[in-house]
């Protein structure tokens, strides 16, 4: 009878190695026992076979799959080594490169936008666009079923997961679309370094954390029970035995319920791991399998969040981030990033050359000649170690970064707390933000700046900067178009939310309610208009040009491409894909790139092909793989390129924004809450700080030096814009504007600092320094602690009145306090026609004379009186 080792050589003979070889011989070492035990070792041998093909074919898969991670880990690596030292070349240094790659610089060299964040968002606005673009084109009202129908949203979910009953029917054709966008996701992981096998009537699963976690269900027990009762355990868990299923799904609620796979949980408990694999996290992902598909609905009803298309574009978001890391840092970012600054530390530690370009602040910079050598290394490396530092919680900024970007900051650690966290925020932007639509008429200057920032004449930035394309006013075609080029997207699929409450990920009701009032307020319809008039001047911009080698280019088009990374070779690739579109506009399409010629891509991949070992037909295999990647590359960088370049035009925060305010912290815990509070309604001027003033915005491309007509423009607009915004405000109010001229003929600086605060200009350190009031209306104690703890104080102070000798005052302040929360009430066409009808008088009824003080503050603090007839409210409430 062969021994053990015997078993093993064999299997080595076969092919694998020795660890894979003790492995699959351990196996079946198990399983001859486990016969032996039940008596069936008369099937022993044929099972036996059988498992030792299956084994053998899945270790030796494995083997290919870690080759071809090695393989692409070493090509990243290389592309980002090369990154790193032309950036240096360029008089930058390591920190810099790494800002550029994950998030994107401010500062101007080669590549300096061409980030993660912006390949993500290219990823995802492509896939986004196509989902609405192709459902717009079905007969039938999809999209509005697709939102509002339970019972549709139900049958897409049944054809999606038992396509061959749906043929032919709308609910079919839906789910074909949904379908089609997630398969091209595995495809393009698998590309990237991943190993997810393609499954039948498959469907992205969500799971609610405060239901899972709900002692009402259960609990974990109640869950697992649940699911004993729906899943189809075999095609689950394969591998496992039956009697171990229910061990396996408490393994499955531990890891879905904390938001975190165990293996991070143990990191975040002070226990040391090492980093996970971002593609064999994919592959080894645990799918569950119900017995069908009213099976999987009563799970999602019980159990789950949102509906099929809410699951279906979370599963493409979270695709994109991975899918985008993975792109630019290999199979593993996680170990690359740290090899990374692991290496950087130990060259500047043996060359103080290296060491000296981390002396970047201007104090450091007149201490340089008294800093002694090992000074300089000691600075350098602590630097590095601030930028990302391993402890009990990974901390710096760099971390913080690629938190964001792997969606790390999404998971709750206490789901309940998170909740009802996040609704707290909800109701404060909805009693808070009414008037956001107006304080967004600044926006139309930043889009002006921007435009002549691309080497627009002063007349055609503002020309750029009014014009709107509302999507309730444009064809089909026009639509179609927007769409390719990313925009009119976040209105239909209701995320406007995120760019004032970037710190939260709402679901559910609260979602539905945060779409709703920002339609209201007409934010939504705004916010896309201003983005579809700014892209389409960017695409006709590269159209126009686009009969001109680089070196013909405009200097600010030339070098803001090159900025965002698209590249001499790539340009005179991409050019060849503009077309002349149904608005009669040539455009350069970023979906146009599949329209070119293999002749067109092959000069991009022939560096490729030299090293190339294979016959004729395998060459032709592995070329037209590499040119639909570089289609998709090309596909991506110019969507990519159309965000990035909006998002500058109308704010709005991203990766590094969110990582700025919630520094790396998850929802539920003390920390991340105290963060996501605090920096309530504070994305956009942080934002604004990182994108405009960051990014010199006023300043033309082409321009190297002062750019002082740029400056001129920047403040003046900026002033002239901020009051407008601020006065149609007041107008909203019913108040008549703040004056701009004293009577002595002198400008009011307090209305001037107020304008200047309004279009976003000094940003939130003018709220500390100038304002009585933010952008969005809190006072001093909400711009620094968030508007929910301002208002607490501010009942707080109420309520002290009512018990210490001021009941009037104290009533006063509880009943505007409520109004001044009370979600839509505040929006800005309703709020001066309520307190005229009804606000007034309830505060004149538990505060004789409120309204009389009310008016004479404002006349003596602001200079304004108030442009409705007070004086027929009596005192004490009532019409005179």
């Amino acid at each position: 009878m062969p021994s053990k080792a015997d078993c093993v050589q064999a299997v080595i003979d076969g092919g694998l190695d020795r660890k894979d070889a003790v492995a699959v011989v351990d196996k079946m070492m198990k399983r001859k026992k486990q016969l032996k035990a039940e008596g069936g070792l008369n099937r022993a041998t044929d099972e036996l076979v059988d498992l030792l093909a299956k084994e053998s074919e899945e270790a030796a898969i494995a083997a290919a799959l870690n080759r071809k991670q090695v393989a692409l880990t070493i090509l990243k690596r290389k592309n980002v080594d090369g990154f790193i030292s032309q950036v240096e070349g360029e008089g930058f240094h390591f920190l810099d490169a790494m800002e550029a790659m994950m998030v994107g610089s401010s500062k101007k060299f080669s590549g300096a936008r061409n980030s993660v964040s912006r390949k993500m968002r290219g990823i995802q606005r492509r896939w986004q666009g196509g989902i609405l673009s192709e459902l717009e084109a079905l007969d039938g009202p999809v999209q509005k079923l697709l939102l509002k129908d339970k019972s549709f949203q139900d049958d897409v979910a049944r054809a999606m997961m038992e396509p061959e009953n749906w043929d032919g029917k709308l609910a079919g054709q839906v789910a074909e679309v949904l379908g089609k966008y997630c398969e091209d996701a595995r495809v393009r992981m698998n590309r990237a370094g991943a190993n997810i096998g393609k499954l039948e009537g498959w469907i992205p699963q969500s799971h609610d954390q405060s239901k899972l976690l709900s002692k009402t269900l259960g609990g974990r027990s109640g869950w697992v029970d649940f699911v004993m009762e729906h899943l189809d355990a075999e095609r689950s868990f394969p591998d496992i035995e039956e009697d171990d299923v229910r061990t396996a799904l408490e393994s499955v609620f531990d890891t879905i319920s904390s938001g975190k796979d165990l293996k991070t949980n143990a990191k975040a408990k002070g226990e040391h791991v090492g980093p996970a694999n971002l593609a064999r996290s994919m592959t080894k992902h645990r799918v569950l399998h119900f017995k069908s598909a009213d099976d999987f609905l009563q799970y999602h009803e019980v159990y789950g969040r949102g509906n099929v298309l809410d699951n279906v574009l979370g599963h493409l978001d979270m695709s994109s981030r991975k899918l985008a890391l993975m792109d630019t840092f290999g199979p593993n970012p996680e170990v690359m990033l740290e090899s990374l600054i692991e290496a950087e530390k130990l060259r500047v530690r043996n060359d103080a050359d290296a060491a000296r370009g981390y002396l970047t602040f201007e104090k450091l910079r007149n201490m340089r000649q008294e800093m002694t050598e090992p000074q300089i290394k000691a600075h350098a490396e602590q630097r590095l170690n601030n930028a990302w530092s391993q402890g009990r919680v990974v901390s710096g900024k760099l971390a913080h970064w690629y938190a964001e970007l792997n969606g790390e900051t999404f998971g709750a650690v206490r789901p309940t707390a998170a909740k009802i966290a996040s609704v707290t925020r909800a109701v404060m932007s909805m009693g808070k933000l009414g008037g956001a639509t107006l304080s967004a008429v600044a926006d139309v200057f930043v889009k002006a700046i921007n435009a002549r920032h691309h080497g627009n004449s002063l007349l055609n930035s503002w020309k750029t900067a009014f014009d709107m394309r509302f999507e309730g006013l444009s064809s089909e075609e026009q639509r179609k178009i927007y769409r390719s080029l990313g925009t009119m997207i976040d209105g239909t699929l209701g995320d406007l939310a995120a760019r004032f409450e970037a710190q939260d990920s709402h679901l559910g009701s609260t979602s539905s309610h945060l779409n709703r009032f920002f339609k209201w307020s007409g934010l939504t319809a705004w916010t896309e208009a201003n983005k579809s008039g700014y892209v389409h001047m960017l695409s006709t911009e590269l159209g126009h040009v686009s009969g001109l080698i680089w070196e013909d280019l405009p200097e600010a088009t030339r070098r803001i491409l090159d900025w965002q990374g698209i590249s001499m070779e790539k340009w005179e690739v991409l050019r060849y894909a503009a077309s002349k579109e149904a608005d009669g506009n040539t455009h350069l399409l970023p979906e146009k790139v599949w329209d070119l010629d293999d002749a067109d891509i092959n000069p991009l991949i022939e560096h490729r092909l030299e090293n190339f070992r294979g016959d004729d037909e395998q060459r032709e295999a592995f070329q037209q793989r590499l040119r639909t990647d570089m289609r998709r590359e090309l596909e991506t960088d110019l969507m990519g390129y159309y965000a990035d370049e909006t998002m500058y035009a109308i704010i709005e925060p991203d990766e590094k924004t969110r990582a700025a305010m919630v520094r790396g912290t998850r929802p539920g815990s003390g920390w991340g809450e105290a963060a996501r509070f605090v920096t309530q309604f504070k994305s956009f001027p942080i934002a604004y700080i990182q994108r405009t003033m960051s990014g010199k915005r006023w300043k033309r491309a082409d321009v190297d030096g002062l750019d002082l007509m740029g400056v001129s423009h920047y403040v003046a607009t900026s002033f002239i814009m901020g009051y407008l915004a601020m006065t149609a405000k007041d107008l909203s109010k019913g108040r008549t504007p703040r004056e701009l001229v004293d009577k002595d003929g002198n400008i009011n600086m307090g209305t001037a600092s107020a304008a200047l605060l309004q279009s976003g200009g000094a940003g939130i350190y003018g709220d500390f320094l100038l304002g009585k009031v933010n952008r969005f209306g809190g006072g001093f104690l909400g711009t620094i602690a968030g508007p929910a703890v301002s208002t607490a104080s501010s009942i707080g102070v109420s309520i002290n009145q009512l018990y210490t000798g001021e009941p009037t005052k104290g009533r006063d302040g509880l009943i505007r306090e409520t109004l001044n929360n009370t979600p839509y009430l505040n929006l800005w066409y309703t709020r001066a026609a309520f307190d005229y009808m009804v606000g007034y008088h309830i505060r004149e009824m538990i505060s004789p004379g409120t309204i009389k003080r009310t008016q004479r503050r404002l006349k003596k603090e602001y200079g304004q009186e108030s442009l409705l007839p007070l004086d027929n409210i009596k005192r004490g409430g009532g019409w005179r």
